[in-house]
């Protein structure tokens, strides 16, 4: 299977859709001072189709989020957040939950890409075109943008990971908030004895890359150009030697 990292593209605009404001309803806070490694920091993830409206408390808690705040505080509210989301979820500091909100202007090619937090926005046409060809992983949530034409998001699985071998040197974690110290190589590649069943998907060890198959790319490539530009990844076994990128 032939997979994509996908960016905004670097030429002129065809497009002039933007975000003029975008929040989520809900949000974890930052973490201050981290008593493991001293950090303050917030993660770049967001689930657009967790709903934590049924929990009116722990809802009102987290739209009352301001600046970061310590080990006790982000702690508390993270273990609340975790008993009411699907088992497994990745939780960091700054995670956001539930739809897109705020404001929209100008027209919108039939994919765009939004960040942070790197997100994948798809006109309603190609919505119905990925869904018509039976694409695996493919969650809309239907937006709160206010302006513009209708648009709905793609709750992407966080999941797969970078072949161990394009990671240069360890990968230090905090034993207490998780927070990996370690820098995006120029080239790597995905391990493919982890990747899911999912034509659109962002790497679980790198958030920031979002991945998709020839079959999301020839889907909305169907309806003209999007302001996406589409970078060919491998995906090797764990013990093959190593390639770069094409």
């Amino acid at each position: 299977m032939t997979y994509y990292v996908i960016d905004r593209s670097h030429a002129w605009p065809r497009w002039s859709g933007e975000l003029t404001t975008s929040a989520r309803r809900w949000s974890l806070p930052g973490l201050r001072d981290c008593p493991g490694c001293g950090e303050t920091w917030a993660g770049l993830l967001a689930y657009p189709n967790v709903d934590l409206a049924p929990h009116t408390e722990l809802a009102a808690q987290l739209q009352a989020t301001g600046g970061p705040e310590d080990w006790a505080t982000y702690s508390h509210l993270r273990d609340q957040v975790r008993a009411v989301c699907p088992p497994g979820t990745c939780l960091m500091p700054g995670t956001e939950f539930g739809p897109l909100l705020g404001a929209a202007s100008g027209t919108w090619g039939p994919a765009t890409l939004v960040m942070p937090p790197w997100g994948v926005l798809l006109r309603e046409d190609a919505l119905a075109a990925v869904q018509a060809r039976g694409l695996r992983g493919i969650t809309p949530v239907r937006t709160e943008l206010v302006g513009g034409e209708q648009l709905v998001e793609l709750a992407l699985p966080l999941a797969g990971a970078l072949h161990p071998d394009s990671i240069p040197g360890p990968r230090r974690q905090c034993a207490v908030c998780e927070r990996e110290d370690w820098t995006l190589p120029e080239d790597y590649w995905l391990d493919e004895s982890s990747l899911p069943a999912a034509d659109a998907f962002r790497v679980a060890d790198a958030p920031t890359l979002v991945i998709v198959t020839e079959a999301f790319r020839r889907a909305v490539g169907a309806l003209g150009h999007s302001d996406i530009d589409y970078r060919r990844i491998d995906a090797l076994p764990p013990r093959r030697e190593a390639h770069h990128l094409h």
